[in-house]
Order: C-alpha cells, then structure tokens, then sequence
C-alpha cells in the first residue's frame, strides 16, 4: 500500500506542485511503512528488537523527546540509556532478555 500511495503522492507532486496535501501523503505513506512508528524505532528490527518491543521504546522516546525526530543512532543511544538497567524497566522477561542481549551486541 505505501507504494500506491507513493505513486499517487509522485502523480500530485507533478500536478499540484508542492503542496501541503503532498506532505500530508508522503507523511501518511511513512507511518502506514513503518506500521505507526518512528523510522529509527522501526528499524531496530533489524538489531532484533521485535515490532512489539520498538512500538513501546518508541512511545517512551515520544514521552521524553517529543519534539524531536530521532535517527537510528539516537534510537540505539536512547535505548541504552534509558534502559541502562533492563531491571528498572516495567518489561516482561522475554523483553528483558531480548534488550539485555542488544545492549551486549550493540555498540
């Protein structure tokens, strides 16, 4: 679905020029990619952090950060510093382990 709407965002672009409605697409494209996240959050699958998992970091950095767009290096820093102590975390312990083993693997 995100490219369809890319598509469409391209086609108004073209007719439209820059407009506030293309930036409300790009905008709607983004979020539907990235299922409701931040791109840095969503990303962090990649490092093996479950959609689950980043979908709570994410609303976190949002409490802390909320005028702020993070980046993927920002995302890792916020996580190992917010949860230096994966103990003070209200996670259950598959959470725990999983973010335990990425402070480990993550440098």
């Amino acid at each position: 679905m995100p490219r369809a709407i890319k598509a469409i965002l391209n086609i108004a672009e073209e007719v439209l020029g820059d407009s506030i409605a293309t930036d409300a697409l790009e905008y709607y494209a983004l979020q539907i990619e990235n299922l409701g996240i931040q791109p840095a959050f969503f990303a962090l699958e990649e490092f093996g952090i479950p959609y689950q998992l980043a979908r709570k970091l994410d609303y976190e950095y949002k409490k802390h950060f909320s005028d702020r767009v993070p980046e993927i290096d920002d995302a890792i820093s916020f996580v190992k510093e917010i949860y230096s102590d994966v103990n003070d975390a209200d996670l259950p312990a598959f959470e725990y382990s999983l973010l335990d083993s990425f402070k480990r693997t993550v440098r």
